[in-house]
């Protein structure tokens, strides 16, 4: 008797932490298959999220006025540095896109120039989601085109991916009919 009230009590305790880091989120990741159910109006009208940070850096010409808003700019080792931080969770919105991927703005036009990242899967894993693309990844990073000008993002940076809240978009992807049923002939 005494190691069945064992196996209860510790069966009860790992349900209670099952249910203890059960998150309730409606957002999901954005696929391939996604992508070719909606229509292009459809794809610029869903709220986009990023899964995890994205930091990227470049280093500023002489030519180069200064960096914007949102930011930041420092001197190292003599070298003038933008560096550009978006944290997971930032919400975006697709400004282009084509059958592989999408191009997805985090922020408000610079200059009369959008900045978009692009987004599409990676053929080098099975998980479909659409991560971060750069002309190449290394151990030390990737480098990205944002806007017309190319950053060096961080090797984490290669984990981010869309995310996308279904909730929460007006854009129905069922097409739902009723069906007048069928009866036997008489």
């Amino acid at each position: 008797m005494r190691p069945m009230g064992g196996i209860l009590v510790g069966g009860l305790t790992l349900l209670g932490f099952g249910c203890a880091n059960t998150q309730t989120n409606p957002r999901t990741e954005f696929s391939p298959e996604l992508h070719k159910e909606l229509s292009e109006a459809q794809l610029r009208n869903l709220q986009f999220y990023l899964s995890s940070e994205v930091r990227m850096e470049r280093e500023m010409s002489s030519e180069d006025r200064g960096v914007s808003v949102k930011h930041t700019y420092k001197v190292s080792r003599g070298r003038r540095v933008e560096t550009v931080v978006i944290n997971p969770d930032t919400a975006g919105i697709v400004i282009g896109g084509q059958l592989q991927g999408v191009y997805v703005s985090f922020e408000e036009p610079v200059e009369g120039k959008e900045l978009t990242l692009g987004f599409a899967p990676d053929p080098e894993r099975a998980d479909r989601r659409y991560y971060l693309v750069a002309q190449m990844w290394t151990p030390t990073g990737g480098t990205v085109k944002y806007g017309d000008r190319e950053f060096r993002a961080t090797p984490e940076s290669r984990e981010a991916y869309l995310l996308i809240d279904l909730e929460k978009t007006d854009v129905n992807l069922t097409d739902r009919r009723q069906l007048p049923g069928r009866r036997l002939a008489d």
